[in-house]
C-alpha cells in the first residue's frame, strides 16, 4: 500500500519512543534471529566474508558469551513496543566496546538507531570504541553525526589496522 519512504515521511517530526534493554536468555534466539538480518545486509559489504550455509542461514559468531560473561552485554532495540534491532556490548574494563549494532530497514531513517547508540552510550559510561565498515556508506554516515553529538565533538578517528577496513572513533 503505502512504502518504508511514505511512512518516514508521513511520521517525520512526531516523537516516538525508541527504548533499549537487556536481553533475557531466553531471548538469545531472537537475537540470533535479528542477526541473520544483519548478516544479509553486511553480505553486500563483504561478499568473500559472509555466505549462506547449507541450511540456508548465515552463520556468524555463537553470541552464547553475552549471556554468560558480566562483561559483555546483549540488548534488544525497540521501537514503540515493536523489536526494531539489537546491540553487542563489550567492556574490558578499560573501554567499552560497540562490537554489533544493527536497526532493521523498516526502522531506519527516523531516529530509531541515533536514540539507541545515544541511550547506549549513556547507559555504560566512560571511554566507547565503534568501527565502521568503510564499505558501509550508511554505518560512515551515521556514527560521526552520532559520535560528534554525544561526544560535543571530543572523539578522535582512524583507520584499523593493518586491514584498513574499519574507521575506528574513540570518544568518553
Amino acid at each position: 500500500m503505502y512504502g518504508f519512504d511514505y511512512i518516514r515521511w508521513l511520521t517525520k517530526g512526531i516523537k516516538m519512543a525508541t527504548t533499549v534493554r537487556l536481553a533475557t536468555p531466553k531471548e538469545k534466539g531472537v537475537v540470533q534471529n535479528i542477526d541473520q538480518f544483519y548478516l544479509y545486509e553486511f553480505a553486500r559489504f563483504m561478499p568473500g566474508y559472509y555466505k549462506l550455509g547449507d541450511d540456508g542461514l548465515f552463520h556468524d559468531e555463537d553470541y552464547a558469551p553475552y549471556w554468560d560473561d558480566d562483561q559483555k552485554y546483549p540488548y534488544l532495540i525497540f521501537h514503540d513496543g515493536e523489536k526494531a534491532g539489537f546491540a553487542l556490548v563489550e567492556d574490558n574494563g578499560e573501554e567499552r566496546v560497540l562490537a554489533q549494532f544493527f536497526v532493521l530497514y523498516k526502522f531506519q531513517g527516523i531516529g530509531v538507531a541515533r536514540s539507541a547508540a545515544l541511550d547506549l552510550f549513556a547507559l555504560h559510561v566512560g571511554p566507547w570504541v565503534v568501527h565502521s565498515l568503510i564499505e558501509n556508506p550508511k554505518s560512515e554516515g551515521f556514527w560521526p553525526k552520532v559520535i560528534e553529538e554525544f561526544s560535543a565533538g571530543k572523539f578522535t578517528v582512524a583507520l584499523q589496522e593493518p586491514r584498513r577496513t574499519h574507521h575506528v572513533y574513540k570518544f568518553g
